[in-house]
């Protein structure tokens, strides 16, 4: 588990992206605290699109209700050691947690997504940033965690 201490928003401190087991272990020793999360966003956010990070306390604009979530947004996701969340859609039924980005496009997260099942093909048994790098081109991949939560990984 201490390496998925230094996972960060941008960037794993080695860049590399996070591995399925490490956001799986992340997931599973914290779910309460992502689902905590995840009412806070359909509960205090406006916008059908409704973006956090926290290192740029994007709760002033006005995406959010005025609250005193903040605080325990920001516990919350240290927990979780997230810095970036979004929920968007009516209800906020998707929402994500950003563990991994580049400039280049590549982005790896925590999904949650009532409307994903059977509308995807759903990838098990293999490493996603193996498969990401034997694909040639834009890449979108799932694997499942529990329930409607996913790791995604996207190569655009």
């Amino acid at each position: 588990m201490a390496s998925t201490i230094g996972l960060l928003v941008g960037g794993c401190t080695n860049g590399n992206p996070p591995t399925d087991d490490e956001l799986m272990a992340i997931f599973l020793a914290h779910e309460d605290d992502f689902h905590d999360i995840h009412e806070i966003i359909r509960n205090e956010a406006i916008a059908e699109d409704a973006y956090y990070n926290v290192e740029f306390d994007s709760l002033n604009d006005q995406r959010f209700r005025k609250g005193d979530y903040r605080q325990r947004l920001d516990s919350l996701l240290n927990e979780i050691n997230c810095n970036v969340v979004r929920g968007y859609g009516p209800g906020h039924n998707t929402i994500y947690f950003l563990y991994y980005s580049t400039l280049g496009g590549t982005s790896k997260k925590i999904l949650y997504d009532r409307s994903l099942s059977g509308k995807v093909q759903i990838t098990e048994g293999r490493e996603l940033n193996d498969i990401c790098r034997e694909c040639g081109g834009d890449t979108l991949l799932y694997k499942h965690i529990k329930g409607d939560w996913y790791i995604e990984l996207n190569r655009d």
